[in-house]
């Protein structure tokens, strides 16, 4: 895939758009240093939230109007070598499955933890009737890459982005695989669009979506990029006379749709990373790093 069509799906998609424009407004800063893998989760996790197909899609607009002026900056950042990572296949040894304690309530004791179970995983269950969810539905059974300190999973956490909810703190394991496994990548829409195309479901809504229990077939996994994940959320894609949009991935990841032969060694708990007395809802001191609010709340501050 050409430099050009990677920084093209970005101006097309809400969350590419957001964060080219948090790019724009910080470019004070060396590309090096907003191309580290703690920002960048920070600055996808920021994007892929505002994205959010249940937010107000007036947003989503602006954002896709406004981010045409910085084409060449999308080109730049894609061009970078420094942001290279944004699109690398999957490494099977920094795999890490998390666990987040859900909340239940005051009234129900503590949170629950769901350890690693690799018995537990199975192949994706079937569609349910009128479900248009382009999500396998697997037992949980995905993994994030890390990278630096963080995994971009655990940035969605910390942040609250899209529906990542849970109570700290944060368990993990590193997941060791015992065989070879295969993996599709997804890069750009146009990945997911041929993925569709090639294991076809019908959602309601008439677009395409693949049929898991097929998939799992010749792939054991599925594997978002993050700059694919930017690239693909909530990004109408057409070719062939059929239409697709990837939903509610919202993180790099790799969704695993076969039992595999692994293991999991325990990392230590992640504690809360939510930064109660700052705007920035990130353990990093980004008021200081990046020394002004993003592009999208001096936006919403002038409304």
């Amino acid at each position: 895939m050409t430099n050009e069509a990677k920084a093209q799906a970005l101006l097309d998609s809400p969350a590419g758009c957001a964060v080219i424009l948090d790019l724009s407004a910080n470019l004070h800063l060396p590309l090096e240093r907003l191309a580290e893998p703690e920002v960048s989760f920070w600055l996808a996790a920021m994007a892929v939230d505002f994205a959010d197909v249940h937010r107000d899609a007036g947003w989503q607009e602006i954002a896709l109007r406004e981010a045409k002026a910085f084409a060449d900056l999308a080109l730049r950042i894609v061009s970078h070598p420094a942001f290279a990572w944004w699109y690398a296949p999957v490494d099977l040894e920094s795999q890490i499955w998390s666990s987040p304690q859900m909340p239940r309530g005051a009234d129900c004791g503590p949170p629950e933890l769901k350890p690693f179970a690799p018995e537990h995983w199975r192949k994706p269950y079937p569609h349910r009737a009128g479900s248009d969810d382009p999500v396998p539905h697997t037992g949980s059974q995905s993994t994030a890459t890390f990278r630096g300190s963080s995994t971009s999973e655990w940035t969605a956490f910390a942040t609250g982005a899209g529906d990542h909810v849970c109570a700290f703190p944060l368990a993990a394991w590193q997941v060791r695989f015992e065989q070879d496994v295969r993996v599709r990548e997804i890069n750009h829409p146009a990945d997911w669009h041929a993925l569709c195309l090639e294991f076809p479901h019908r959602a309601p809504d008439g677009r395409l979506i693949p049929n898991w229990r097929e998939v799992a077939g010749k792939w054991d996994g599925i594997h978002l990029t993050l700059g694919g994940m930017l690239s693909c959320e909530q990004a109408r894609y057409e070719e062939g006379g059929e239409w697709s949009m990837m939903q509610f991935w919202h993180t790099e990841r790799t969704h695993w749709l076969n039992r595999l032969q692994i293991t999991g060694e325990r990392m230590p708990d992640r504690p809360d990373g939510h930064n109660q007395q700052s705007m920035n809802p990130y353990p990093y001191d980004f008021s200081e790093l990046f020394g002004r609010a993003s592009y999208r709340l001096r936006r919403v501050d002038m409304e």
